[in-house]
């Protein structure tokens, strides 16, 4: 990350950032934007490696293999990678920005206002969680053998809705594909506990099941 002293702009590679959205364990987020030629002007989403892990391997291959993942399933409900860089040793993301809520938000704010979502409403989301989890599902290696590809993770977290009611599943930070480098280690879990499937609370082998069952729990959640 570089910083215009004279203007104080921070940059991320060629994104100006705009605000801090969120930070985790491993990364933070930023809402940034791309500026091309003749005016023209994008808003994205960073996603960036803590300085404090930049030099640890398992974190970067993780980072490596998300972006890897995401940029190449080519379906509209899913996430559009846009680059996978690296500025002064710390590896980022840049993604499309998504102009809403993810789906855990949308439900708090239901219940702060006393109000239930229809089922109809519930079903329409959930449907089209499918159709992305599904696209990831499908996805295949360049010799054509099925990639195997588990999100591990699909919650309301990573369900992001925009303001049109369009659902894009996000985050593929710890999917399991058969081309991973980066494996899981024995006794370490994956995922939010209350969504994952037996097999995977077990750490049994698992497959796109497993990512059903995850949005039946959203579901149910929805509708209760």
């Amino acid at each position: 990350m570089t910083t215009s002293v004279q203007q104080q702009i921070i940059y991320i590679g060629k994104y100006e950032v705009l605000s801090h959205l969120a930070r985790g364990g491993m990364a933070v987020v930023y809402l940034a934007i791309e500026r091309g030629q003749h005016g023209l002007q994008r808003p994205v989403v960073i996603k960036q490696i803590l300085p404090q892990h930049t030099e640890e391997v398992s974190f970067r291959r993780m980072l490596f293999q998300e972006a890897q993942i995401a940029a190449r399933i080519n379906h509209p409900n899913v996430v559009q990678i846009l680059e996978l860089g690296g500025e002064e040793g710390a590896p980022f993301i840049a993604m499309e920005y998504i102009c809403g809520a993810n789906l855990r938000e949308l439900t708090r704010r239901c219940k702060e206002q006393e109000r239930v979502v229809p089922p109809a409403v519930a079903v329409a989301l959930i449907m089209q969680a499918c159709a992305g989890a599904h696209a990831a599902h499908e996805l295949r290696e360049p010799s054509g053998a099925p990639a195997n590809l588990v999100h591990r993770d699909l919650t309301p977290h990573n369900l992001m809705v925009t303001e049109q009611g369009f659902v894009k599943v996000v985050d593929f930070g710890v999917a399991k594909a058969s081309f991973n480098v980066e494996e899981t280690r024995a006794g370490v879990l994956k995922g939010k506990v209350t969504y994952m499937s037996p097999e995977q609370l077990m750490q049994e082998g698992l497959d796109r099941r497993s990512d059903v069952f995850a949005l039946g729990c959203v579901l149910w959640e929805l509708l209760y």
